[in-house]
């Protein structure tokens, strides 16, 4: 093989290698223009491992918050997950809208298939219960977006497609 040849093949050998960890990493996903858009980027935060991303998702704050528990609450979320984050499979199904005067609530069923402890797949179902307030009504900063107010999720067993509920009910 000619020397320029030689050459070629080692850069693009470097390359490829160097592009593997890129091209195998889940692209950043930071939605939160429906439910089931702010779901998706939550499980794209956990599964990159940007645990203070996810908990932004959920996280309100006003005036009298408690930062110090705050902390210990994020503290015990971002523990929580263990070592295989980035495989947690998730299933989304459409979500359910409420409005009342200045406010939208949203339901998205859920269902998840996740690493435990032992090397087994788990598999949790539920509801993901999302909140904003009118766009048009806020007028002070910080602005408040569309945010996870709370989830009711429970073991399952099963391929996702049948354990997801059928819908969640916001209201």
């Amino acid at each position: 093989m000619p020397k320029s040849a030689w050459a070629v093949w080692l850069v693009m050998a470097v390359l490829a290698a160097v592009s593997i960890p890129v091209s195998a990493q889940e692209p950043y996903l930071d939605d939160r223009s429906t439910a089931t858009a702010v779901v998706r980027s939550y499980y794209n935060a956990i599964r990159l491992g940007q645990y203070s991303r996810a908990w932004s998702y959920r996280l309100r704050t006003d005036p009298s918050t408690d930062w110090h528990a705050l902390n210990h609450a994020y503290e015990n979320f971002r523990d929580g997950f263990g070592d295989h984050p980035s495989q947690i499979t998730l299933l989304t199904g459409p979500e359910i809208e409420d409005v009342a005067v200045g406010t939208y609530r949203y339901g998205v069923p859920v269902a998840i298939d996740v690493p435990g402890e032992d090397g087994r797949r788990e598999q949790f179902a539920g509801c993901f219960y999302l909140r904003l307030s009118s766009p048009s009504a806020q007028e002070g900063v910080p602005y408040q977006p569309m945010f996870i107010e709370r989830t009711h999720m429970q073991r399952a067993r099963g391929r996702l497609e049948q354990i997801i509920p059928a819908e969640c009910d916001p209201g």
